[in-house]
């Protein structure tokens, strides 16, 4: 799934250079979730849009702390559609893969988990354009992941997997060269 999904990210990135393309640059950022995007509008109707994720989280109280780092890599197609001048909406799906690993560590015993699979994220957004560069855009998903991993602890490891659903908005900034 992780070459799969790199495939799809870097042939993405090539139909951009050989194509008719308008290629940007897009932020996503919460206080520790920041996601960088790569929209590649193929036509006035159809983008695609690779993308990155990099999650950090730290915990920490007198008993017990909890890290979990988590890294995504993901490919976006999305039929656009124009409201007004300076409005559309946009609507599709992401696929994506994903790398996780969380560390455990309390007075009475430490754990780690690492984890790694795949996404699948139906997505609808809208986007208001400041200029024919520049856009703003609020966009939900639900989403769906699929996660193999293992889990250690003191010299003990077991293997699982974790299924998640769930959704997800968030606010873009887009910067189209």
């Amino acid at each position: 799934m992780r070459q799969f999904t790199l495939i799809l990210f870097i042939s993405a990135v090539c139909l951009s250079s050989s194509a008719n393309a308008y290629v940007g640059l897009g932020v996503s950022a919460k206080s520790n979730d920041a996601w960088v995007y790569l929209p590649i509008n193929m036509s006035d109707n159809f983008r695609i849009e690779p993308a990155l994720r990099y999650y950090k989280d730290e915990q920490t109280d007198d008993i017990a702390s909890r890290e979990t780092t988590l890294f995504e890599i993901s490919v976006g197609l999305f039929r656009k559609s124009k409201l007004t001048q300076n409005t559309g909406i946009y609507y599709g799906g992401r696929l994506g893969y994903i790398q996780e690993e969380t560390s455990l560590s309390s007075t009475y015993s430490n754990m780690d988990f690492d984890t790694d699979g795949f996404s699948i994220a139906p997505t609808i957004g809208f986007e208001y354009f400041f200029t024919d560069n520049f856009s703003v855009g609020a966009e939900a998903e639900w989403f769906y992941r699929d996660l193999d991993g293992s889990e250690w602890n003191g010299g003990t490891q077991s293997n699982f997997d974790k299924e998640t659903t769930g959704t997800s908005t968030r606010l873009i900034l887009r910067f189209n060269f």
